[in-house]
């Protein structure tokens, strides 16, 4: 280890790298055994020095500065550090002063969050067993006035160590005699350590070992004679212990402590709230994993609800009652499990506990105490799901009076849960009562709030446009213009607020689209980053796809399209970018007609970089305009113009125009057939009911037309190359099986 670790510092250097005696500025090595500092050696980024340096630990200065270096070791190069270093501290951490053994304790909290479980498994086990060691001399060696915040540190450097260990038998009996030793022992902290090491041995443990010699050791710690601390800690290793054995074993052999804190049979409120965190830890962890038992959840977790929403009740009514009284700090557990009890329940039992619990959650939103509120909004997209069917009016006043909280936290995170919230309660036909709450978050004054709310928008806007109609949808709409004006400078924000409006598209009728959408995102093309203006162009490429009218369609085509043309070159660049996406969400007759006449405009274009991204871009355009006489030729002379590019690398893009071409036509399917077509427009008036849609002559009209060209094309491609198929590129929308294959498609094959 130590030859590793070791550098090479045979000769003195001089600042041109060649040897030299004793000129002056040359760096000089000093023996430690003279007494002279050897600070002249920089420890930066240099493990072997490190490792020398805590390895000798005569030079207490010394010592102390290669630890100070240890933090960039964890942020850069972590595996240097456990590999070489960690070893070094492990064999001298004993021997050295308190104050070191702090430092060293909290650098390995740090690392501890770097390595991944199941690497330096013989690395981590020295942590634990030096660990251990420190801990039983700390008691004679640190003081005590900061004893037990040491042994506390130590104690959790140890137990997260364990944690990640794969361990094997010969470890397992090693801490497992460990814990017999420190659950005899007469010091309240050894005895704390023997309980937290139950848990962190049990977390890798077969399920035999943790049945046949852990369940005994946990009598010892798990009793109130044990001391308060040491039964707390013993409780939230039964956690642990019920990961790995099955829920019959948890009810048998873990439950009575549990249910004796519980139940009333310790008054200590620390008792009580630990308890708790474990149980709804117990029931989260069973209820993913689909555990077959059905006692816990029918028989002993409904009585665990039903008493800690009476103490809710009782102590949330209280108005005098002080925040940080240690009943108060029970009420705050309580609300942080609420959610996962009552959600665990309700899966097993059909009532019996829903008045009660409505009763209780209303008391705690009600509460002086702004953590419990916190809680609560938190839960409240699970609680509306248990309880939404017999309180959704109450629901919709618990949020009302959460989005005018004053404590932003509150507001945050009910905003985060709106759009369940939006889902579950749009069942019950409450979503006007909803409208308020949530333009009262868009505009809330806090940017985290607006931010958290936009980020799930279309899916709160989903269910309420389907029920509020197009009406109260274009009043909402202006609400996206001043969410620009307000996130302006902040690039994320607008970023997201673009591909926000492009999901939101749908939902909302063309008025609006025109008008509260397509205005916004040009200035976002125009004046936004890089980032801002790529999914602006993406978005408004996506709205110009929700006109109906052709009239309407093609003006703003002109308008918020085609005028890029005229910008800046930075603007003109995300012309190319919009009609990509146009070619993705368009079928090949609409993109030929609106958009490839504009994008081969910029083929003589004076920046580089717009015809390098045109020349990109151009076998996909060649493929999709093979069947328009008029546009296909330009697309030719494209191509003959960009192979003669003065730019190389656009003239090296061009050169594999061919290949690319071929692989497009390869790759893409141009079946266009009667029934693909109506798909197409079924989906169009799915997603647009709230818009005047086409009439049943204007589809008859355009499948003629679409026909016609697919003739054509086929007759061209069959000349030009047999393995097309030739055809309109449907939208990705209309091949969606679910919407082909339902109710209201049916309907509509039907009438037309």
């Amino acid at each position: 280890m130590e030859e590793e670790v070791k550098p090479e510092l045979e000769a003195d250097v001089d600042f041109d790298g060649n040897g030299s005696d004793e000129d002056e500025g040359e760096i000089e090595i000093v023996s430690v055994e003279t007494g002279e500092s050897q600070a002249s050696v920089s420890l930066s980024f240099s493990p072997g020095e490190i490792g020398r340096v805590l390895s000798d630990s005569t030079d207490d200065n010394r010592c102390d500065e290669a630890l100070a270096e240890l933090p960039q070791l964890i942020d850069h190069c972590s595996d240097h550090l456990v590999y070489s270093i960690l070893p070094v501290i492990c064999e001298n951490i004993n021997s050295w002063i308190p104050e070191r053994q702090w430092m060293v304790a909290l650098l390995l909290d740090q690392l501890l969050n770097k390595i991944l479980e199941g690497s330096a498994q013989s690395e981590l086990w020295e942590v634990v067993t030096s660990g251990l060691t420190l801990l039983e001399t700390s008691l004679s060696t640190v003081p005590q006035e900061s004893l037990e915040p040491f042994h506390e540190l130590w104690r959790e450097v140890v137990g997260r160590a364990l944690l990640l260990i794969d361990t094997d038998v010969s470890q397992l009996n090693y801490v497992l005699k460990k814990i017999e030793q420190y659950g005899a022992s007469d010091s309240i902290l050894e005895r704390i350590l023997g309980a937290m090491l139950l848990g962190s041995c049990a977390r890798n443990a077969p399920s035999d070992f943790i049945n046949q010699r852990l369940f005994p050791l946990l009598e010892v710690f798990a009793k109130d004679s044990a001391g308060e601390h040491v039964y707390a800690t013993a409780l939230s290793s039964i956690a642990v212990l019920s990961r790995n054995v099955k829920l019959l074993d948890t009810e048998k052999h873990l439950w009575k402590y549990l249910s004796a804190v519980i139940s009333g049979g310790s008054d200590e409120f620390r008792l009580h709230s630990e308890a708790l965190y474990v149980t709804a830890e117990i029931a989260w962890d069973k209820r993913l994993k689909g555990d077959a038992g059905s006692v816990f959840f029918k028989e002993l977790l409904p009585p665990v609800l039903l008493k800690e929403c009476a103490f809710a009740t009782f102590i949330a009514a209280d108005a005098d009652a002080l925040v940080m009284d240690d009943s108060y700090v029970l009420l705050e557990t309580i609300s942080e499990t609420f959610g996962e009890l009552l959600y665990s329940v309700s899966l097993h039992l059909e009532s019996g506990y829903r008045r009660h619990a409505f009763k209780a959650f209303t008391a705690m939103c009600a509460c002086t105490g702004s953590i419990v509120r916190r809680n609560c909004a938190f839960n409240l997209p699970g609680v509306a799901v248990v309880l939404e069917a017999k309180y959704a009016n109450e629901l919709c006043g618990i949020i009302e009076t959460f989005s005018r909280d004053s404590d932003r936290d509150v507001r945050l995170l009910l905003a985060r849960g709106f759009h369940e919230l939006s889902k579950t309660l749009s069942k019950r036909g409450k979503l006007d009562k909803l409208f308020a709450p949530l333009i009262r978050l868009i505009k809330d004054s806090d940017a985290e709030v607006r931010m958290s709310i936009l980020e799930h928008l279309n899916a709160t806007f989903g269910p309420l446009a389907h029920q509020a109609g197009s009406v109260v949808m274009e009043h909402i709409s202006p609400i996206f213009e001043w969410l620009r004006r307000k996130g302006q400078g902040a690039w994320r924000f607008q970023e997201l607020l673009a591909n926000q409006m492009k999901l939101c598209s749908d939902f909302f009728p063309a008025s609006s689209i025109e008008q509260h959408f397509l205005t916004p995102l040009k200035h976002m093309i125009l004046e936004g980053p890089a980032p801002v203006r790529r999914a602006a162009a993406r978005a408004t490429i996506q709205c110009l796809r929700c006109l109906p009218d052709k009239s309407v369609r093609e003006s703003c085509i002109d308008k918020y399209y085609s005028s890029l043309i005229y910008s800046k070159s930075k603007t003109r660049l995300y012309l190319v970018y919009a009609a990509e996406d146009a070619a993705e969400i368009f079928s090949s007759t609409l993109f030929a007609l609106y958009f490839a006449p504009t994008v081969l405009r910029v083929v003589s274009d004076r920046s580089s970089c717009i015809r390098l991204r045109l020349a990109m871009f151009l076998p996909k355009c060649a493929v999709l305009c093979m069947a328009s006489e008029s546009v296909y030729p330009c697309v030719l002379d494209a191509h003959k113009r960009l192979l003669q590019d003065s730019d190389p690398d656009t003239q090296l893009v061009m050169n594999e125009f061919d290949v690319k071409r071929q692989e497009y036509l390869d790759s893409h399917d141009f079946q266009h057939d009667r029934s693909v077509l109506m798909a197409e427009e079924a989906d169009f008036r799915m997603n647009f009911g709230s818009k005047k849609g086409p009439s049943k002559q204007s589809i008859t009209r355009r499948i003629g037309k679409v026909s016609d060209s697919m003739s054509s094309l086929r007759s061209s491609t069959s000349k030009s190359m047999s393995t097309s198929s030739g055809s309109v590129l449907l939208s990705q929308h209309s091949l969606d099986e679910k919407k082909l294959s339902s109710k209201p498609f049916r309907n509509f094959l039907k009438k037309s």
